[in-house]
Formats: structure tokens, C-alpha cells, sequence
């Protein structure tokens, strides 16, 4: 909340600037007020002057300087949100060419898994996995199994689903913010545009400078809390959805409640997800093949449509392929990449299988 707030009056002071470089032109000098107000307007005013009769190379300066500053701050506290909600939770990440599991540290340029027990690798014990920033598009899926989740995590994931499902007064007031200054987003740029037409206005042209002019708008529009706002997923959080998929080894469809998004992934509770590869047998009975499961933990068949089988169950489906595989199916919450995630319908349940169990 505090980050949120801040962030929140930086951009307040941001439009403020804006105000005062747009109005610093005119011809009627504005009456000054009395005391310490008036003199501190005053020398905002000698400041804003002194900067527009700036020569090009010293305004090249000052805006590197600004885009570095800006720069930098966001990137010390950029974090994917999606990827905040498994943070410290022993997680497993599905890669394009691997899947590997471990705790989830989430930092400003990339993620690190840590493993419980380090892989040996031919240099010694490999205590992380690091997966940088650029390399996060590798990203398939990340889940945590909530059936292999201690006592203390499991209370502290179910109070993340409280708080979503049923958020309190300050948190609505402060989504309710946030998004408000997400859905701002074209207006700062524009407005941005308007600041940089006046500057060029004032100055003579500033194509020497456009580099840094963009690098600064860019950071502005990223400083604007929840630029990923999307009012349809903003409704449907805490809700349950049909989610469509396009990832392999994953059903194309399942329901899940939505928890939260951003440009890039889907964040969402209460998974049927298949998690391991489990054995099956082919029996004939009554000139029937069926498919039954040996094992103490239901099963799903990606060959006949997803079907789940019970532990000990016999279902009658197509027969296997030649290769075909079985998957152990277990409830998670997982992140998906919206490229390949869509929440495609409401569904009438509005409340997830946990909250009952948790009554």
C-alpha cells in the first residue's frame, strides 16, 4: 500500500510539473501570493525559466540525467504481480525445454528458483536456478501443488484467496486507485506529448534530443500504478472462470478463480492441474477395454479428452495411442502467459471449491 501511495503521488507531482512548464510562457506574469507560498511559486517560476532558455547540448544532458534517475527506480521495483503471488511458495516452472522445481525468489531482473535439495552438476552442488528477465518469454506455466504445501503456507495461500475473494475497505480503496490511475495511462502520454510540443515550442526543435525525450516518456507511462489495467479481468477477479489454454500437456480448458493479471500472465486459484506422469492399465471386461487407474490418486487421460479416473476406477474410453501417457491430477494455483491464456466465460459458481472446505 505504501509503494502504491507513492507511487501514486509521483505521478501527482509529475502533472503539477506539467501545469507549471505549460502556464510558464505566458505573457501576464500571474500575481503572486504573500509569505513563503509566493516565494517558493516565485523561484519554481525563475527555475522554469532558467531551463527553457537552456542550450541543446546542456537540455541533452538534463534529459539523460532524468531518463538514468527514472529509469532506475522502476527497475529497482518492477515485479511482475502475477509472479509476486508465488513468491517464497515451493513452486514447479514449466519451461520450453525443462521443468524445474523449487522456492520462488522474484527480483527486479528475473526470477530464482531454490531448490530443497541442490542438483550436482558437473561444477558442484547447484543451489539456483536463475532466470533473467529477457528469458522469461521461456515461461510455459508455474504452479504450486496445494496438496504439498505445508501447514504455514497453506494458511498463508488460503489468505491471499480471502483477500481477493473478499477483499476489506482498504483494499477496494486502494485497487479502486490504482486502477483509476491505470486507466489514465493514454492521458499521460498525451499529456506528456503536449509538455514536450511546448518545450519544442520554446526551445527550437529537439530532434538531437528525441532519444531521451522517448526514453522519458516511457518511463512516466510505466510509473502510472497498474498501467495493465483491464476493466473486464478487473471485474472477474475473485470469481470463478473458464480459462482456454493453448500449452501442451495441459487441458485446453479448466476452471479456476481468477486472482490477478498484468500485461504479460494470468494469475489463478483452484487448478485442476496434471502434475506427474501416472501408470494405467488396459483391462477387457464383457468385450470392453477400459482404463483403470492402480493408483491412490485420481489420473487424467489427455488421449480421451482429459478424462479424469478415480483411484481404483475402470472407465470405459477410447483406447490408448501407441505412447500414450497418464497424468497424476492434483488442484494448484498457477500463472499462465496470457499469449497463451484467455478467461473465456463467468461460470455460475461464484465460489471455489477451498471456500467450502475452509467453512
Amino acid at each position: 500500500m505504501k509503494q502504491k501511495a507513492r507511487r501514486i503521488a509521483e505521478a501527482a507531482a509529475f502533472l503539477v510539473l506539467c501545469c507549471a512548464v505549460l502556464s510558464a510562457g505566458e505573457a501576464a506574469p500571474a500575481p503572486q501570493a504573500p509569505g513563503a507560498a509566493g516565494e517558493a511559486a516565485a523561484a519554481m517560476k525563475n527555475v522554469i525559466n532558467w531551463t527553457l532558455k537552456l542550450d541543446p547540448f546542456t537540455l541533452t544532458l538534463i534529459f539523460l540525467i532524468l531518463a538514468t534517475i527514472i529509469g532506475t527506480l522502476l527497475k529497482g521495483r518492477s515485479r511482475d504481480r502475477c509472479y509476486k503471488r508465488m513468491r517464497y511458495f515451493p513452486i514447479r516452472l514449466v519451461l520450453d525445454d525443462r521443468t524445474v522445481n523449487g522456492r520462488l525468489t522474484v527480483g527486479n531482473a528475473g526470477i530464482e528458483l531454490e531448490p530443497d535439495k541442490p542438483e550436482m552438476g558437473p561444477f558442484g552442488a547447484r543451489t539456483g536456478f536463475l532466470l533473467p528477465r529477457g528469458e522469461l518469454g521461456r515461461v510455459r506455466t508455474m504452479y504450486r501443488v496445494l496438496g504439498r504445501l505445508s501447514a504455514a503456507e497453506r494458511r498463508a495461500r488460503d489468505a491471499m484467496m480471502r483477500q481477493v475473494r473478499k477483499p476489506g475497505i482498504a483494499r477496494r480503496i486502494g485497487r479502486f486507485f490504482t486502477n483509476l490511475a491505470g486507466s489514465f495511462k493514454d492521458a499521460f502520454t498525451e499529456l506528456f506529448s503536449v509538455l514536450m510540443g511546448r518545450l519544442n515550442a520554446n526551445l527550437g526543435t529537439l530532434k538531437s534530443q528525441q532519444a531521451y525525450i522517448t526514453r522519458v516518456q516511457q518511463g512516466v507511462v510505466e510509473a502510472v500504478p497498474n498501467a495493465s489495467y483491464d476493466a473486464i479481468l478487473e471485474r472477474l477477479r475473485g470469481l470463478r472462470v473458464e480459462v482456454e489454454l493453448n500449452l501442451p500437456n495441459v487441458p485446453p480448458r479448466v476452471s479456476a478463480v481468477l486472482d490477478e493479471y498484468t500485461a504479460a500472465n494470468l494469475s489463478l486459484f483452484d487448478v485442476r492441474m496434471p502434475v506427474d506422469k501416472a501408470p494405467f492399465e488396459v483391462v477387457e471386461k464383457d468385450g470392453r477395454k477400459l482404463v483403470r487407474n492402480p493408483g491412490e490418486r485420481p489420473i487424467t487421460l489427455p488421449w480421451a479428452g482429459w478424462t479424469e479416473v478415480g483411484a481404483g476406477e475402470e472407465k470405459s474410453v477410447s483406447p490408448p495411442p501407441e505412447g500414450a501417457q497418464a497424468f497424476f491430477i492434483e488442484t494448484a494455483d498457477a500463472v499462465f502467459p496470457r499469449g497463451n491464456a484467455q478467461a473465456r466465460y463467468r461460470l455460475g459458481d461464484d465460489e471455489a471449491p477451498g471456500d467450502r472446505a475452509n467453512r
